[in-house]
């Protein structure tokens, strides 16, 4: 370090010539001598080097200061190099989790960022292992490089069990305490704003590693997640942290007593926090029992049958008032939760209602069942949404990061809209189409369901879209989304109608 130094400070060479100082004419490749010496495997592998004030900590910080001064490619080196040191020694993420979170979180700050720099070294040149990885056409991205590596690599630890679950846990917790920071304590924030990214990408980290934390560290912080549900936030935002929500109740139901209900009783809930419990709900009907060809299959839920069951008939007492909300995609939702759960709770279900929750609840799902206008909706958002959705797959790393990988054109990660939104765009678009059939001198049946979008539609969240945009088939249609009408909503999905970043 002691040589970098010298040499920003400008150096005589040969024939009396001098060096211009600055740190920006230090050379890269000099740069990297000093983190091969600095982060040697001899020395990472030394508990005492890592504490605060220890000399891999301050060489952290000299290149991570430096990255953040000079250039992003200083940063995508740095990363790559450290990336396998933390894979191999799981007992030191622990003591990188803020720097981990801090790394999660990493992006271009702005569109006068130099692109061109992050852009002009392949993975190849920075790691031949990378390059060769079966999920390299994750790290294509520009300015995403460094968290989809940071966040590939912490889905990769091996060592001690324990050692993995304190480090995953203490990321996680020092992910949601960025997002409690009073720097993003703010829910009138503009789409696409530092901001709105920022908090996409904390959700898009907390997602992934949702569903790799030991049991034990599962409520503190579901408790916390759910406290953060009770805020304002875009939709593509809340998507993510229903995901989180999703993936922690259904690997541990007795939350389902002690957070979801109770949130179901706050009948006063503004309708984005609504329609977010109603997708939960949904989400985990279907992962409790998947009716079959006439067949349920039992609880796919972590815990035991019987915890489960109790935890879901719990969630479907609460649910049933919410069939009467006044927003329309939110008691559609709340409607077609019931409905999955009434077919199959007579295979699966042990629970017995009062009998005043069941007449009403028979009287609800009559109603359902009988009114064709009712019945047509439900086929038409199941087909469009849950037909075909891989409940185990949703917070897989290609999953969640797939679709906001940069395309290679645009400066920028794209932000998918949340589900919630796709849905009451196309609760919206469904409506209209009936306002103007209605309107108009009745067609024949085939151009009823054209005209109300009786198509079917694969969402880029669902098994077959995702497998198209591996191979490079999906185009820009795939980005936005069938949903993407009237709205113009701009590339990689808008918000609230919205252009675009």
């Amino acid at each position: 370090w002691g040589v970098l130094e010298q040499l920003q400070l400008g150096v005589k060479l040969k024939g009396g010539a001098r060096r211009v100082g600055g740190w920006n004419q230090v050379s890269l490749d000099e740069l990297q001598a000093y983190m091969h010496a600095a982060f040697h495997p001899e020395v990472w592998g030394l508990s005492n080097a890592h504490k605060d004030g220890g000399p891999i900590k301050e060489a952290w910080h000299r290149c991570w200061s430096l990255g953040g001064r000079l250039s992003a490619r200083l940063v995508k080196v740095l990363v790559t190099h450290i990336a396998p040191l933390w894979k191999a020694y799981p007992q030191t993420v622990s003591v990188f989790k803020k720097e981990l979170a801090e790394c999660c979180t990493y992006g271009l700050q702005a569109a006068s960022d130099s692109t061109a720099d992050v852009a002009s070294e392949g993975i190849s040149s920075l790691s031949p292992d990378l390059a060769c990885c079966a999920d390299s056409f994750l790290l294509e991205g520009r300015e995403t490089f460094v968290r989809v590596l940071v966040v590939r690599t912490l889905t990769l630890l091996r060592g001690d069990p324990s050692d993995i679950g304190h480090g995953l846990r203490d990321v996680a917790l020092a992910l949601l305490d960025i997002h409690e920071s009073k720097e993003l304590s703010v829910h009138n924030y503009l789409a696409f704003s530092m901001t709105h990214r920022l908090k996409n990408r904390i959700w898009q980290a907390l997602s992934v590693l949702a569903p790799l934390l030991l049991p034990d560290h599962i409520p503190p912080i579901a408790h916390r997640l759910m406290r953060a549900q009770d805020n304002l936030e875009r939709k593509s935002v809340r998507f993510y942290m229903e995901l989180c929500t999703f993936e922690f109740l259904r690997r541990e139901p007795a939350l389902i007593h002690s957070l979801l209900v109770p949130a179901l009783a706050q009948y006063n809930a503004q309708a984005p926090i609504a329609a977010s419990l109603m997708l939960i709900s949904n989400f985990l009907f279907r992962a409790y029992a998947m009716p079959a060809e006439g067949k349920a299959t039992r609880c796919r839920l972590v815990k035991g049958e019987t915890q489960a069951e109790e935890a879901i008939f719990a969630l479907g007492v609460a649910l049933l008032p919410w069939v009467s909300h006044h927003t329309h995609h939110v008691r559609v939702l709340a409607s077609l939760a019931l409905k999955h759960y009434h077919h199959s709770i007579g295979v699966v279900g042990s629970g017995t209602p009062t009998r005043e929750n069941r007449l009403l609840g028979e009287a609800s799902l009559s109603f359902m069942e009988r009114n064709e206008d009712t019945a047509k909706l439900h086929e038409h958002l199941t087909r469009l949404f849950f037909d075909g959705l891989d409940l185990d797959g949703m917070s897989r790393l290609d999953t969640i990061f797939l679709q906001i990988v940069s395309d290679g054109q645009g400066w920028g990660e794209q932000i998918p809209p949340g589900m919630t939104q796709d849905i009451e765009t196309e609760m919206n678009d469904y409506h209209r189409a009936f306002l103007a059939v209605s309107a108009a001198p009745a067609p024949c049946p085939k151009e009823v369901e054209a005209e109300a979008g009786g198509m079917s539609v694969q969402r880029k969240y669902q098994p077959e879209a995702l497998q198209q945009l591996k191979q490079g088939g999906a185009g820009a249609d795939a980005e936005a989304g069938p949903s993407a009408k009237e709205g113009g909503r701009g590339e990689g999905g808008g918000e609230g109608g919205e252009q675009g970043s």
